[in-house]
Parts: C-alpha cells; structure tokens; sequence
C-alpha cells in the first residue's frame, strides 16, 4: 500500500478541467476524470491532459519534483 506524501489539484487555464497530482512515496499519479476530460478537452489530439500545451506548464514543476 503507497503512503500519500502530497496531493496537488490542478485545473487546465483552458477548459478547466480538474486534476491531482498525487505523490506518493513510490511514485507520482496524475488523477482525472477521463469522461470529463474527453468532455471539456479542447485539443483532441493530445492523448491526455499531460501532453496538453495548456497543462504542461502547470503540471512541470510538480512531475519534474518525482
């Protein structure tokens, strides 16, 4: 069983989707609602919200601190 160290929400300053980066000793989860995201996704052609141009920024910091 992971032990959660921190949980971070994010929203794309797009569409607004909303997400969590969950960091847990073992290794860093992006968490997000995949029908809300097919929903409010405005750039179909990324394949989920980590290669979103939009998000990339936002989520960096906290992926690139795994």
């Amino acid at each position: 069983m992971s032990i959660v160290v921190r949980i971070k929400s994010q929203t794309c300053p797009r569409c607004g989707l909303p997400l969590k980066v969950v960091r847990e000793r073992d290794g860093t989860t992006v968490r997000y609602d995949v029908a809300g995201w097919s929903r409010r996704c405005q750039r179909a052609d990324c394949d989920s919200p980590l290669a979103c141009p939009w998000m990339k920024p936002a989520l960096k910091i906290w992926l690139d601190e795994s």
